[in-house]
């Protein structure tokens, strides 16, 4: 069977040319959206996307001094049984104690409290979110 030239030309034409250009379309779009939805996931790691900034983790660190007659040995003690848990658990944070062993604060300890948010924070340690408040009103 003969079939010219036109006709395949035709047919090319109208079938494979918009096949292809859909293809490269698709292709397009999927490389461009594949590329904002790493730079969307790295932001999301680091929670820069997030809708409220109350709802961003937050650190509170506080010096420890101990008190005449408390021993290292007694803090560093007190400290394993914290962070196993053994004085109960605060929904929303996580404590801990950490010793300096380098810089300034060699031997010196602190009180670290991680809360998932700002909101859980205050849920807590209301106080200073009130006096903030307080403050704000009378401006």
């Amino acid at each position: 069977m003969f079939v010219s030239n036109k006709i395949k030309y035709q047919f090319i034409k109208k079938f494979f040319v918009p096949l292809i250009a859909f293809a490269m379309g698709i292709s397009v779009t999927a490389i461009l959206s594949w590329k904002n939805n790493d730079e969307n996931v790295a932001k999301q790691g680091t929670r820069y996307n997030m809708p409220n900034p109350d709802s961003r983790p937050i650190i509170a660190l506080r010096k420890l001094k101990l008190k005449s007659g408390i021993s290292a040995e007694e803090i560093e003690k007190y400290a394993v049984k914290l962070a196993h848990k053994e004085y109960g658990k605060i929904p929303g944070a996580k404590e801990y104690i950490a010793k300096g062993e380098r810089g300034d604060e060699v031997g010196n300890y602190i009180y670290v409290t991680e809360f998932d948010s700002k909101i859980t924070r205050d849920f807590y340690y209301p106080f200073q979110a009130l006096i903030l408040q307080e403050h704000a009103g009378k401006h």
